[in-house]
């Protein structure tokens, strides 16, 4: 299902492994300043992503491809962290992401499997945001502040 797609729309320039890439090395530097820009950074790239995967797919809707863009990003997140967790508890195992093993292990090192286990589960809730139509922008905002090394706080 997933892979399939995402191989046809490689195949398709949509340069999802460059942006994985690039996605996984700005989460492995990423500081709470940078919240705002790589939000817009990750708007852009879903949008990209959409407009290739709207040539590909003409019989489904501009919204439900945009949310398909939207949670492809997120997944990718997810993948990041799954693998940062998987380090912290059986440094063996082979990571997902294997090809970018220094950015792992940053990851590894500001999360704990734990933490690791709470940012996927924050991920996974940013998906759910995805199919309840909020804002984009906002969904990976809210992503990138629950990933910086900052405390929130609640009222």
């Amino acid at each position: 299902g997933a892979a399939c797609r995402w191989a046809e729309l490689e195949l398709a320039d949509a340069n999802l492994y460059e942006t994985k890439k690039e996605l996984l090395s700005a989460l492995a530097g990423y500081e709470f300043a940078d919240t705002l820009n790589l939000a817009g950074e990750l708007l852009d790239k879903s949008k990209k992503i959409a407009a290739v995967w709207a040539d590909l797919d003409t019989t489904t809707s501009k919204t439900d491809i945009n949310r398909r863009a939207a949670k492809t990003l997120i997944q990718m997140t997810i993948s990041a962290l799954h693998d940062a967790m998987k380090l912290n508890v059986t440094p063996t195992r082979e990571a997902v992401n294997f090809d970018q093993e220094e950015q792992i292990k940053q990851l590894a090192a500001r999360f704990d499997a734990e933490r690791s286990a709470q940012k996927i589960s924050e991920c996974y809730r940013m998906l759910h945001w995805i199919e309840s139509s909020v804002n984009e922008r906002l969904i990976f905002e809210q992503l990138l502040l629950s990933l910086a090394d900052s405390d929130t706080m609640r009222v």
